[in-house]
C-alpha cells in the first residue's frame, strides 16, 4: 500500500512540474510573440513612404483611434494631412502631437512640416519661428535652409545675393545637350 502512495506522489509531482513547466512556455511564448506597440507605426510610416498617403492616412487615423496618447501618430497624421492640403486639421494633428511630447528627431520633422504649412498660407513670419525652432544640432536642421530662404524670397525679405541670384542670366546648355535630354 505504502508503495502505490508514493507511487502516487510521484506521479503527481511530475505532473505538477510538466505543469509548471507548461506555464513557463505559455507565458514566455505570448511575451515573445506579443505584438510590438510600434508595428503599427511601422506598416502605416511603409505606406506613407511608399506614397500612399490615402492608406497612410487611415492607418494614422486607426493608431490615434486606438491610442490618444500616441505622439508619433499624430505627428504623422499631421504630415499626411500637410501633404494633402488639409491645413487646420495638419495644424491640429502637429500642434498635439507636440503637446503630447515627441522625440528630438521626429519633433524636428514636426517643425518643419509646421513652418511648411505657415508658409504655404503666406504667414512668412510665422514659418520663421518654426524653422527657428529647428534644432541646429539635429540633422535635419539642413532641411530648413532652401524652403526658409524660398520663403524669404517669396516675402522680398532677401537683398544682394539673393536678389541678385533672381536676376541672373541664366546660362543655356548647348544644343547638342539639349538634344541629349
Amino acid at each position: 500500500m505504502a508503495h502505490l502512495a508514493a507511487r502516487g506522489v510521484r506521479v503527481a509531482l511530475r505532473l505538477a512540474h510538466v505543469a509548471l513547466v507548461l506555464a513557463v512556455l505559455w507565458q514566455g511564448a505570448r511575451l515573445v510573440f506579443r505584438p510590438d506597440p510600434l508595428d503599427g507605426l511601422r506598416r502605416a510610416d511603409a505606406l506613407f513612404l511608399a506614397r500612399r498617403y490615402y492608406d497612410a492616412l487611415e492607418a494614422y487615423r486607426a493608431l490615434v483611434a486606438r491610442d490618444r496618447t500616441h505622439a508619433a501618430a499624430y505627428a504623422r497624421l499631421g504630415m499626411v494631412y500637410t501633404l494633402r492640403g488639409e491645413l487646420p486639421d495638419a495644424n491640429r494633428a502637429l500642434g498635439y502631437a507636440i503637446g503630447l511630447g515627441l522625440e528630438p528627431h521626429t519633433l524636428a520633422l514636426a517643425r518643419l512640416y509646421q513652418a511648411q504649412l505657415a508658409d504655404s498660407s503666406g504667414a512668412h513670419n510665422e514659418a520663421r519661428q518654426f524653422w527657428e525652432l529647428v534644432d541646429e544640432r539635429s540633422p535635419l536642421a539642413p532641411l530648413r535652409w532652401t524652403p526658409e530662404g524660398g520663403s524669404l524670397l517669396r516675402a522680398g525679405r532677401t537683398a544682394g545675393p539673393g536678389q541678385g541670384t533672381l536676376r541672373a542670366p541664366k546660362p543655356t546648355l548647348r544644343a547638342r545637350w539639349r538634344a541629349a535630354g
